[in-house]
């Protein structure tokens, strides 16, 4: 293992503590929100970020590279704040919404820049794997805001 990283290793590494926050989010807002419905469409997500992040973690390992992982105060401070804003909001979906339309924005940015480096077939196959379940995740999430929007 290198002390320096190449850009290959940083764009993995970001990419992962992504897919980690997503995770994390979905997470969370499954205890918070208390509703089954919204809640399955989030354990399915949870789940594919569960695996892709395994993935992600495995292909770093195969560069000589430890997998990076979240800020666990910054997490910590987000659960808080999901918490808080639940008990004083009436309706915590469209919050919760807009905050994972905007966690799976950033996974689909940084998987594209992770698409400028050399890859390998593994690699590739990871990206490309992640960039179809963030493009179907964001077209749920998207629906589910506008059905929470009427």
């Amino acid at each position: 293992m290198s002390i320096l990283r190449t850009e290959k290793q940083v764009a993995f590494n970001d990419l992962l503590v992504a897919v980690e926050e997503a995770r994390n989010d979905y997470e969370d807002f499954i205890k918070v929100l208390g509703d089954p419905q919204v809640g399955e469409v989030f354990r399915i997500l949870l789940q594919e970020r569960i695996a892709i992040a395994k993935q992600l973690a495995a292909a770093i390992r195969a560069m000589d590279d430890l997998p990076s992982l979240p800020d666990a105060d910054k997490e910590d401070f987000g659960k808080l704040v999901h918490r808080i804003r639940a008990a004083l909001v009436e309706d915590e979906l469209p919050h919760a919404l807009h905050e994972l339309i905007n966690d799976e924005q950033r996974t689909l940015e940084l998987a594209q820049n992770c698409r400028q480096q050399a890859l390998n077939a593994t690699e590739e196959n990871i990206v490309t794997q992640l960039l179809g379940s963030v493009d179907r995740a964001l077209a749920r999430l998207r629906e589910m805001a506008g059905d929470t929007a009427s």
